[in-house]
């Protein structure tokens, strides 16, 4: 069991079984869906090596739509998804870099187009150079402030996307692993917001790789529950992630908030976000205790973000 700050080594050992587990998948679907003709040998040449996880999870989505309706999928799309992405033996350094419609890796202006309310809007160039800034100063503070979480953008983040869209501030999606998505609404905010969302996102990247080979939840998905950091109900399963989510942002903020390299009005901003993670988790937790059935594994991690919650309700000084 994988802890819940991961090692570079754990974390490293779980993307290349994810890489692994996605390519056996696509071969598999490949076999039943895709005809045997000269695309389907590009594609089934092209996951051959390592690729990004996002393009393998992109193209195995792709493959599921074209099984379930022809009429939804493209073959084209699937092998841009797969060939158009390839990965370096070492990993190539986070960019950081503005949406563009003549995105280099078409399968995530896809993705972009088909999940959002709008399409993304282009930053201008002025923006952009702000945004950057504010995330790579927000990056610095991971490394510094968070060393835990540091080997989690070192191992499964490759982009972080700026765009426009006030739909969502901060997004990203098993199927386009290793992309974060950030609002340029964020522009007038200071490093502590970048640095919240950089961690929010970070931790569902590392809760997708576990879910895709355990079960968490065994729980009917058909029945809704509150959920803290979102307004609509949503099943159990998602707010165990949301409680994993926020459990990480309350431990990340508590070090914001206590450290002596970080600016005092940062920390205070830092202690208010602490004490309503803390608030949100505990709701959170509450429900998952009354009404979650876990898996083993789920229960090793829910066990983990229990004990989290006690240790900061029980330290006198956080509140």
């Amino acid at each position: 069991m994988l802890s819940f700050f991961p090692s570079r080594r754990d974390a490293s050992a779980l993307y290349t079984d994810l890489q692994a587990a996605l390519r056996l998948s696509l071969s598999h679907i490949f076999d039943e869906v895709v005809s045997p003709d000269t695309v389907a040998t590009e594609i089934r040449k092209t996951i051959g090596g390592d690729r990004p996880l996002g393009a393998l999870a992109f193209a195995l989505n792709e493959c599921l739509i074209q099984a379930v309706d022809r009429s939804k999928a493209s073959i084209d799309i699937i092998v841009a998804a797969a060939a158009n992405t390839d990965r370096l033996v070492k990993k190539p350094d986070l960019i950081v870099a503005p949406y563009t419609q003549e995105n280099e890796h078409p399968f995530i202006n896809h993705l972009i187009y088909s999940d959002c309310k709008s399409p993304y809007a282009q930053l201008t160039e002025d923006e952009a150079k702000v945004v950057k800034e504010l995330v790579r100063s927000s990056l610095e503070k991971v490394q510094l402030i968070v060393p835990e979480y540091k080997q989690e953008f070192d191992v499964f983040i490759e982009r972080i996307v700026l765009h426009r869209d006030d739909s969502v501030i901060s997004s990203s999606s098993f199927f386009s692993f290793g992309n974060i998505y950030l609002n340029s609404c964020l522009i007038e905010a200071n490093w502590v917001s970048f640095f919240d969302k950089l961690i929010h996102e970070a931790a569902h990247h590392y809760l997708f790789a576990l879910c895709a080979f355990d079960k968490i939840i065994k729980n009917d998905p058909g029945r809704l529950f509150e959920s803290p950091l979102r307004e609509d109900a949503r099943p159990i399963d998602g707010v165990f992630h949301q409680a994993f989510v926020v459990c990480r942002l309350m431990h990340a903020m508590k070090k914001v908030a206590t450290s002596p390299r970080v600016e005092l009005e940062f920390r205070d901003d830092a202690h208010q976000l602490f004490l309503e993670y803390r608030e949100s988790l505990s709701e959170a937790v509450s429900t998952l205790e009354e009404h979650a059935k876990f898996t083993k594994r789920g229960k090793m991690i829910f066990n983990s973000i229990q004990r989290a919650l006690n240790e900061y309700s029980e330290d006198r000084s956080s509140g």
